[in-house]
């Protein structure tokens, strides 16, 4: 330990460059970042370190944020050269030292990292990337170490909820209280109390990241225990704690599927500074973005291009695998129905934030709800979940609407009939009509 400590001096510039060179690429990132390479050998070391200080926890975020490909993806090079930036195996050891490194949950740095992990998810591009490649090459940088970061949260963080909403300081997140539960419903406020108000944090900062945000909800949410139903009966028996799903799915839906013409599941367009849209829509194709992942069904087989209609669809796949997994597993059946509902209304009735907006975009808006709600049938079917109690389950706060009594025969219809008739308006476009399409083949399961 004395040891390590002794050479932390002399580490900090190769890590982080020489005092005023903030621009200039620091040694570690000028070495060759390929999987197992010198930059990976060279971090090794650092979540060996004795203690991590709050000065350091600066520098190893400025480094995450800058350097890696996610924060490089729009710097220039040489011809024929590759622009100094991090690997993906030296971003990892280095969350690995910011995030888990001794003395990780100590009060004093419980905070430190929580503002970190919260740079590290909205990084972007300095400047516009100078191609497909490195602005995929970029975003998949950024959900590998959302990634990461969902992982320590789930992990080390989320069964303490409380101890990292007061961390928070109260400006990310709100206390709440975990007496009278078990794991694995701890794990469950946990994400509701320390996952989901980051998430919506940084989308209410950053739109653009609605997408990778997305992800991070779903990368967090696959940790959860999916359990069964008899299992939880056989836990409590037929009183458990409360623990607010409805509402919570009713927010989650409002921010990510309602809100700013369905912000989670909408690509930026074309004319983002930051090519997020194409970097976006190809980065889906990692392993991590398997909505099989978090118990919904495996993603289909993607055009080597990655489509805008192939990127909606996985993130409604992921949308709709995520918010199964937050509730305990006898509650599944009322959440489909709350999910399904909660589509429906979207669809069939005007939004009100959507007013105002160019064509193209509320047309990406109903194509992203039209998929979401075509994902849930899908879920529905794959696990077996029974309808024949819709109208008299916990919808939320659909509670009071027209939606709320509906059976599911009776929500079919005017469904059917709605994408029957927008499919064909010359004013369609070819994504929007898809997704109609797509969930008109989906409606008689429903």
């Amino acid at each position: 330990g004395r040891l390590l400590s002794s050479t932390l001096p002399l580490l900090v510039p190769f890590l982080a460059g020489p005092p005023g060179a903030a621009e200039q690429p620091p040694p570690l990132a000028r070495l060759p970042p390929e999987a197992g390479g010198s930059q990976a050998l060279a971090s090794a070391v650092l979540p060996h370190f004795p203690r991590l200080s709050e000065a350091l926890a600066g520098v190893l975020t400025r480094l995450l944020c800058r350097w890696s490909e996610a924060g490089a993806a729009g710097d220039s090079a040489a011809k024929g050269e590759v622009a100094p930036h991090l690997g993906p195996d030296c971003c990892e050891l280095l969350l690995e030292a910011l995030l888990r490194g001794r003395k990780a949950q100590s009060d004093e740095l419980l905070a430190v990292r929580l503002r970190a992990a919260t740079a590290v998810l909205r990084v972007l591009p300095r400047s516009a990337p100078s191609s497909t490649e490195r602005a995929v090459r970029g975003e998949q940088s950024a959900l590998r170490m959302a990634d990461a970061i969902a992982g320590w949260l789930m992990d080390e963080v989320g069964p303490d909820a409380s101890a990292a909403s007061e961390a928070s300081n109260k400006d990310l997140m709100p206390r709440c209280a975990v007496e009278g539960l078990d794991l694995d419903d701890r794990r469950r406020l946990a994400f509701q109390c320390v996952v989901w108000p980051l998430s919506l944090k940084i989308l209410e900062d950053c739109p653009l990241l609605g997408p990778r945000i997305l992800c991070f909800f779903f990368f967090c949410a696959a940790r959860l225990p999916f359990g069964s139903a008899e299992g939880e009966v056989a836990r409590f028996g037929e009183q458990k704690p409360a623990l607010g799903w409805a509402d919570f799915l009713c927010d989650v839906f409002d921010a990510l599927v309602v809100g700013g013409a369905a912000r989670g599941l909408r690509l930026p367009g074309p004319s983002a500074p930051e090519a997020l849209g194409v970097g976006a829509a190809q980065a889906l194709s990692l392993p991590i973005c398997d909505a099989g992942r978090g118990g919904g069904s495996p993603s289909a087989p993607r055009s080597e291009q990655g489509s805008d209609a192939e990127a909606l669809q996985s993130l409604g796949r992921m949308f709709v695998a995520a918010c199964m997994r937050t509730v305990r597993a006898e509650d599944r059946t009322a959440a489909y129905e709350l999910l399904v509902k909660l589509c429906a209304q979207s669809i069939l009735e005007p939004v009100a934030g959507d007013s105002g907006l160019p064509e193209d975009v509320k047309g990406s808006a109903l194509a992203a709800r039209a998929f979401v709600l075509a994902e849930a049938i899908a879920f529905r079917n794959a696990a077996s979940l029974e309808t024949c109690n819709w109208g008299t389950q916990d919808v939320g706060r659909l509670r009071g609407t027209r939606f709320a009594a509906l059976t599911a025969t009776e929500m079919r219809a005017p469904l059917q009939e709605f994408a029957a008739a927008t499919a064909t308006r010359q004013d369609c476009g070819p994504v929007t009509k898809l997704a109609l399409q797509q969930l008109a083949a989906m409606l008689p399961l429903l």
